[in-house]
């Protein structure tokens, strides 16, 4: 349990150090634009934000992924779990850093973020984590712990979605 606060107090000095890291990077670019204006807004969390508002910026970091604005979209979520882990969004915000990590072909950095979301106590994205780790590894070329991690996602009786069964399996059959 120790081991597990720790982790998690790293894991959020890791986020505020990357939030700081990509909103000074944001600033960079957007001085070096002639039209600031044209860049779309980037909220950033505080703490001890109010629920409604961790929601609604939660909610505006997943319409830039939407958008395909993936780093802004990582900073939104690393800022709200810099700001508090404790929210029932905190571990989809975690999930969805991994899915822009993907979406960027950062494999790497995908399997480490969505191994995060099993840090978070009775999360609803362990399932789709499991998965996308098993997709990631293939995409890696790494077609040993592709097949542990979807036959470890086919394994677990916990994970319902058939849709998400259906494809682990024919992936497996693939490798």
């Amino acid at each position: 349990r120790r081991l597990e606060d720790n982790l998690r107090e790293k894991d959020q000095t890791i986020s505020i150090l990357r939030a700081q890291i990509m909103s000074m990077e944001e600033e960079q670019r957007t001085a070096a634009e002639s039209q600031p204006a044209s860049r779309p807004m980037v909220v950033t969390a505080q703490p001890g934000m109010s629920d409604e508002e961790y929601r609604y910026q939660y909610q505006s970091g997943f319409d830039l992924f939407q958008n395909r604005q993936y780093r802004e979209a990582m900073q939104v979520f690393e800022s709200l779990l810099a700001s508090r882990t404790d929210h029932s969004l905190s571990d989809n915000a975690q999930y969805w850093i991994g899915e822009c990590y993907f979406a960027q072909s950062d494999f790497r950095a995908a399997v480490l973020a969505f191994e995060k979301v099993f840090t978070f106590e009775n999360s609803n994205k362990n399932e789709d984590a499991q998965y996308k780790l098993g997709l990631c590894y293939m995409r890696l070329d790494d077609r040993k712990r592709a097949r542990e991690e979807l036959q470890s996602f086919l394994d677990n009786d916990a994970y319902t979605n058939t849709r998400l069964r259906s494809r682990a399996q024919d992936l497996l059959s693939q490798l």
